[in-house]
């Protein structure tokens, strides 16, 4: 795709996407690229710099009026800052821009504050984008409320090891794991497959689907972000809205509210259940043994034990929950033909991705696990159960508005815990919320609040024993304490190499 070298565009949310689409845009010559952020970054401009802008910006005054912004500030003009990623403009430049990229954490809202509802169309995305001008129309999206990165990589790791024997096409992951798309752009080939993890934020305002596209469990996140959970899981459903008739949707049949948004729609695309024989192609466990409709492996149904067959027991994951997800990436797969020995092979060593219910280190017979990765209650529960020996458990830290109430009654049911440490901002809540379950449950737990790691490792060696575990999963995101969760993560971990 041909920019129009002279397009004023700005990119709101100078993140890792944004900076991303920023040096793709340069290198395709496209000059007149300012950057929006909620952050203060750099040094004023100087009386030199600013000369720059008055003949880009002399129609100013006269747009504002247009637009009836009441937003603009001339004082604001001071707040010009040349960054890394070009120029950082106040948000009352917004009305200036052509074209307005926004990083997944800002909302449209945000912009159509200062452009007005009637020119919602200049709001474009990153992953917008991608779908609009992709070489490649094989494009494998997945999304759900949790496991998608895990499931995501999954399919990465068996598509990339078919592909390197066959070598047909290239495999690339990317988005909400991790790589920006536009990290990787320009090296994507016709036949060459995109798998990429999508978040709600991303999906959001996305008026084309994947190819082929996975929902997984959707139950509810980022309340702080959008307006109520309908909206939060309208947004999940762009992921298969768009699709056309030749199209593949893969869903997980075994939750009702994932089951609920895909019937709710009218869906052209053939549909592929995992955990139920509810479509003519499904994929299932029967006594322990993965069974399908996609197949390409005759004997697959049959149930010898050869190596086309697949068991629960030959899954490296940790956790019975994760079958969602190893179901979901072999349907993926074994749609596009790969064998399952291939598969198997993958699937027998692939044990996860940092931070989600990772063993980081086994100390003086005390085992640490890291589930940084856990910003929502739901998936604590998941790794809650994977546990059957004695535990010291780390919840807490910045507010997502999630409900606490059914892991406080999973917590109060649980009798490996022996310990909670409260950590952040929620964490009185999280207390409430816990104290009223085991009251209603007549159990005791106990309950300590807690500022920091220091204080937990320093409890923790001091009261576990042998056999013990010390579990990071936090069911809240880490903003306040930390940067982001891999931040909290690696803080974790260094406390345990000190232990």
């Amino acid at each position: 795709m041909n920019f129009d070298p002279h397009q004023i565009i700005g990119i709101y949310g100078m993140g890792v996407e944004g900076q991303s689409l920023f040096s793709w845009l340069q290198k395709k010559k496209v000059k007149n690229i300012f950057c929006f952020d909620d952050k203060n970054i750099g040094e004023p401009l100087t009386t030199e710099q600013k000369e720059n802008f008055k003949e880009l910006f002399s129609k100013q005054s006269v747009i504002n009026k247009k637009n009836n912004n009441k937003n603009h500030d001339e004082n604001h003009d001071e707040n010009i800052i040349p960054m890394e990623y070009g120029y950082k403009l106040p948000l009352s430049y917004l009305p200036l821009m052509e074209k307005i990229f926004r990083s997944p954490g800002v909302h449209p809202k945000k912009i159509i504050q200062y452009i007005g509802e009637e020119n919602i169309n200049k709001i474009s995305s990153s992953t917008q984008l991608f779908f609009n001008i992709s070489p490649t129309t094989n494009i494998i999206g997945i999304t759900g409320t949790k496991g998608k990165g895990t499931t995501s990589s999954l399919i990465y790791e068996i598509c990339k090891e078919y592909y390197k024997i066959e070598k047909q096409k290239n495999i690339f992951l990317g988005g909400n794991i991790g790589t920006p798309i536009f990290d990787f752009f320009d090296d994507i080939k016709k036949d060459d497959i995109v798998i990429l993890e999508m978040s709600s934020f991303q999906l959001y305002d996305l008026k084309k689907s994947p190819t082929l596209s996975v929902l997984l469990r959707t139950d509810s996140e980022h309340l702080d972000w959008h307006s109520d959970v309908k909206d939060y899981r309208g947004a999940k459903k762009n992921i298969f809205l768009h699709q056309k008739k030749n199209n593949i949707l893969i869903y997980f049949d075994g939750d009702s509210i994932t089951s609920q948004l895909v019937s709710d729609e009218k869906i052209i695309a053939q549909k592929i259940s995992v955990f139920s024989h509810k479509e003519k192609q499904y994929i299932d466990i029967k006594n322990n043994k993965i069974i399908s409709t996609l197949s390409s492996d005759e004997n697959y149904e049959r149930g010898e034990s050869d190596e086309s067959n697949i068991f629960t027991t030959d899954i490296a994951l940790r956790g019975d929950f994760q079958q969602e997800n190893v179901l979901a990436a072999l349907a993926v797969v074994q749609s596009l033909n790969i064998p399952n020995n291939i598969s198997k092979k993958i699937i027998s060593t692939f044990i996860g991705l940092p931070m989600r219910c990772e063993i980081i280190a086994e100390k003086n017979g005390r085992f640490f696990f890291n589930d940084s990765f856990s910003t929502i209650p739901e998936t604590t529960i998941s790794a809650l159960s994977t546990f059957s020996s004695p535990l010291f458990l780390i919840v807490g830290g910045s507010e997502k508005n999630s409900n606490f109430t059914q892991l406080s009654e999973y917590i109060a049911k649980d009798k490996n815990i022996k310990k909670i440490y409260l950590i952040g901002i929620t964490a009185e809540r999280i207390k409430k919320s816990i104290t009223e379950a085991c009251e209603k449950n007549n159990s005791w737990k106990t309950i300590e609040m807690k500022n920091n790691f220091q204080e937990i490792f320093s409890d923790f060696k001091k009261n576990s024993k042998k056999g013990d575990s010390l579990l990071m999963s936090p069911a809240c995101a880490s903003f306040g304490m930390f940067k982001n969760y891999y931040e909290r993560g690696n803080v974790f971990n260094s406390f345990v190499e000190k232990f």
